[in-house]
């Protein structure tokens, strides 16, 4: 009996854990394939970013990105700052923001973040010239939805790919592979790499 009653207990537990946790989903591109085709055309990135759950509403957060260099942390930008004003604070148990990006002609980073009515300022970022192009990759890997750590969590990274042995280059491997994101450029020896993150206050 005993251990029925512990069982249900755990169930109810982890029930409410659910319905607590903080989950999120990003989803590329637009449904509109004429668009996408444009897009594509001008090497322009667009992730939705969407987070859900009770914690996230009358939280104000910041997003900031992480330039890497040779696996060290060398600068970190603060893109956007909710505590700025109470209007940005999220009042709901849903929140989505865009994030806009592409790398220009001149090698640079570009990147904006785009809500509900307003927007982040562009931003530029520098790039070393590399063997193989930036890619921007999420963490998600074949998952259509993850659970996250409101106080850190890891959104895109602009990385170059692994090398194999013959030769072959691979992206995905890279950002599924379950390495800390802030270990991926010495783990995979990048000459620069970048992570864009949200944490929630």
């Amino acid at each position: 009996m005993k251990s029925f009653i512990y069982l249900g207990f755990l169930l109810l537990i982890t029930g409410l854990h659910a319905q607590d946790a903080t989950k999120m989903q990003i989803v590329y591109g637009v449904e509109d394939k004429l668009l996408q085709g444009v897009l594509n055309f001008e090497n322009i990135s667009i992730n939705q970013v969407k987070l859900s759950g009770p914690s996230i509403s009358g939280k104000h957060y910041q997003l900031i990105l992480k330039e890497y260099i040779k696996g060290n942390l060398k600068e970190t930008t603060v893109l956007f700052d909710s505590a700025e004003a109470d209007f940005f604070k999220i009042d709901k148990d849903a929140f989505q923001f865009n994030v806009i990006s592409k790398i220009t002609e001149r090698n640079e980073f570009k990147i904006e973040l785009q809500f509900n009515g307003f927007s982040s300022k562009k931003y530029y970022f520098p790039l070393k010239s590399t063997d193989y192009p930036y890619a921007l990759k999420d963490f998600l890997g074949e998952k259509n939805e993850v659970e996250v750590a409101p106080s850190r969590i890891n959104i895109l990274a602009l990385i170059t790919p692994t090398i194999h042995a013959d030769g072959s280059a691979s992206y995905c491997e890279v950002a599924q592979s379950g390495v800390e994101a802030k270990d991926l450029g010495k783990v995979y020896d990048m000459p620069q790499n970048f992570i864009l993150e949200m944490k929630l206050k």
